[in-house]
């Protein structure tokens, strides 16, 4: 029964570290926000992974870097008309963790 209490307590400690781990990426994240500093002159595009019913996902290359990454272009026509989620007045594009977005008419 030591054994098991032993584990018990061990276990705690390590979700208790992730959890102090966790707290500290989001702080520094949060105090110091990614800079989107990307144009649309600096992606070439490659090809399209997808399309949907708001527009496709297209895979691009950073030019300077060779970073490659997905794109999603959409169009506003479609995303209007249907729900949107607002935050703070401003609308955010379905999905998180983008490293770059923009608006196409």
């Amino acid at each position: 029964m030591g054994n098991a209490a032993a584990k018990k307590g061990g276990e705690l400690e390590s979700v208790k570290e992730f959890l102090a781990q966790a707290k500290e990426d989001f702080l520094r994240k949060w105090e110091n926000p990614a800079q989107n500093t990307a144009s649309l002159e600096q992606l070439g595009r490659i090809r399209t992974l997808g399309t949907g019913s708001f527009g496709r996902v297209m895979l691009v290359r950073h030019k300077d870097t060779g970073h490659h990454c997905a794109m999603r272009i959409l169009d506003k026509k479609k995303v209007t008309r249907t729900k949107t989620s607002w935050v703070d007045g401003t609308w955010h594009p379905p999905g998180t963790g983008w490293d770059w977005w923009w608006w196409r008419p």
